[in-house]
């Protein structure tokens, strides 16, 4: 009888909590300063905003052999296959990773699914396949189940900059310079092939922490079930501004969580960031 494992990396948001909680597999991402490395699990986001003035650090995957080890110990609890879910290609180097290390390992039959998103985004993939397989699907009936969602998840990131994208060479098709003096700020997204894209451009931060509530009422109003998450990079306040607006959103959703995002992925956003994502059931 086949054994499932769902994997992902912390880029998905699926924390050690999380993961424990949900009984999905993660493989942290790496960050390193200058004189010190850390990963996901060992850092907070708070010592990346405290420090980001003085040092931006990189981030970087896991190396081959930690991709190969992972699956080896997956397969020593037993799991015959693996489902690893990746935060998009275009935005790392996960699924190539994930891809090349599956080469390296016998006995295990290993699918790469390319979310084409990124944070929650990509983790709302691993937790609807993790409650697939508790379901007793097939392995191939979860893959396809996964593909036919691709368009049904949906991140909306309000930035304060667009800094910390360029510095990490990560910018997509986002276009425009957020202007200081205009005080213009952007909500972006991931769009079909995975890359961010601007969703709208607002003049200040409530406004457009707003403008993403907006957004997301509509698109929820006449959606039974879906998953829904909160997320902020250094802005409490914004995430409790949005829990108040969608209360009712907030009871109705099959799944709820609310956070700090993951260390890594706040070195490429940078402070004040604010995200609401949502997946269509």
């Amino acid at each position: 009888m086949d054994k499932i494992a769902i994997l992902t990396d912390s880029g998905s948001e699926i924390n050690q909590q999380l993961a424990e909680k949900l009984n999905i597999e993660v493989i942290p991402l790496n960050i390193t300063y200058s004189d010190k490395t850390f990963n996901d699990f060992t850092i907070e986001s708070s010592y990346i905003y405290e420090n980001i003035e003085k040092e931006v650090p990189k981030t970087s995957i896991p190396s081959l052999g930690e991709i190969v080890d992972k699956y080896n110990e997956i397969k020593e609890k037993g799991f015959n296959k693996i489902i690893c879910i990746s935060i998009s290609s275009k935005l790392s180097g996960m699924y190539n990773a994930f891809m090349l290390a599956k080469e390296h390992v016998e006995d295990l039959e290993i699918e790469v699914f390319d979310s084409k998103n990124i944070s929650i985004g990509t983790g709302f993939f691993a937790i609807l396949a993790k409650k697939l397989v508790d379901e007793g699907h097939s392995f191939e009936a979860i893959i396809e189940k996964l593909k036919s969602k691709i368009k049904d998840s949906t991140p909306i990131i309000c930035l304060d900059t667009l800094k910390y994208l360029t510095l990490g060479g990560r910018i997509g098709k986002v276009k425009g310079v957020v202007g200081e003096l205009l005080n213009l700020k952007l909500i972006i997204s991931c769009n079909s092939d995975g890359e961010y894209y601007t969703v709208a451009k607002n003049r200040g931060s409530a406004k457009n922490i707003n403008n993403a509530i907006s957004m997301v009422k509509k698109e929820l109003e006449d959606i039974k079930d879906y998953y829904l998450v909160l997320l902020n990079g250094d802005n409490q306040s914004a995430l409790e501004v949005a829990k108040e607006s969608m209360k009712d959103l907030i009871e109705e959703a099959k799944f709820y969580y609310e956070g700090q995002i993951a260390p890594t992925l706040s070195i490429h956003t940078g402070p004040g960031l604010f995200g609401i994502a949502y997946f269509k059931l």
